[in-house]
């Protein structure tokens, strides 16, 4: 990515929802940091965030088809990990689930 000429760091003024100001607030009371380094924070830790969007936009407007293909391949990859994930916790939840029985007939054998 290139950077841009001028000072290392740059003022912005930005207008926020109330829900997002009041966000913004309970954490720098709970932590004792100023709201601008909190949001200056949030948006520095977005950058790689845009540059792939930056990418994808790049890719949508040159090669529209790669584009769709990709957002395909993203979609089905995206379900193939939930449906994973979902296989996972099944497991997990069938594994205390017979934890639990096994400790219960223990207790009824004593």
């Amino acid at each position: 990515m290139v950077r841009p000429k001028g000072p290392a760091r740059r003022r912005v003024q930005v207008t926020l929802s109330q829900e997002t100001w009041a966000t913004v607030e309970e954490i720098a009371e709970l932590t004792g940091t100023p709201k601008a380094a909190i949001l200056a924070e949030i948006f520095d830790a977005t950058v790689p965030s845009f540059a792939m969007t930056i990418s994808a936009l790049r890719l949508a407007k040159e090669q529209p088809r790669e584009a769709q293909r990709l957002v395909q391949n993203f979609a089905a990859s995206a379900v193939m990990a939930t449906q994973q994930q979902q296989l996972e916790l099944d497991a997990a939840i069938t594994a205390q689930e017979s934890k639990k029985r096994k400790r219960g007939r223990r207790r009824g054998a004593t």
